[in-house]
């Protein structure tokens, strides 16, 4: 079994994404045009901090971040700001498949529960699909209990 520990991993969701912050910002603020070789850069850096985690922390990280994407893409739930695909209940890793029924989405000033599948790549560096489906609010009672916060 996997051991997901999400208080640890949001210290480590925060290291892995700093190498991401400087060229987000500048391309929002639109402060300098951001080539094809920073792009490659910035992905480079995103691979190096991935490949510093240990498998399972790797694992929910990328499964957090295509689970970003895929809410993303959604009208109804794009302005999610928060990912924890662990949240309420460990996922269960079977080879290149995690799933799960434990996840948590922030959106606005409410957490969701959603349960989830995501499908790695086989170096489990990236995620080649992400379904889910969001299950209800979860009780602001049981905020601290799943380590969610506002």
């Amino acid at each position: 079994m996997v051991d997901f520990n999400p208080a640890r991993r949001l210290v480590l969701l925060a290291a892995a994404l700093g190498a991401l912050a400087l060229p987000a910002m500048l391309v929002s603020a639109s402060i300098a045009p951001v080539s094809a070789k920073s792009r490659g850069n910035t992905a480079d850096k995103l691979e190096q901090s991935l490949m510093k985690l240990d498998p399972a922390e790797r694992i929910s990280q990328v499964c957090d971040l295509s689970a970003m994407k895929a809410l993303g893409r959604d009208a109804d739930y794009k302005k999610t700001d928060r990912v924890l695909i662990d949240a309420a209940a460990a996922p269960k890793v079977t080879g290149d498949k995690v799933t799960g029924d434990g996840g948590a989405l922030r959106l606005g000033d409410t957490w969701f529960r959603f349960s989830f599948a995501c499908t790695l790549a086989p170096d489990h560096m990236s995620a080649t699909d992400f379904r889910y489906k969001v299950i209800g609010p979860i009780p602001e009672e049981k905020w601290a209990e799943f380590g969610l916060w506002r």
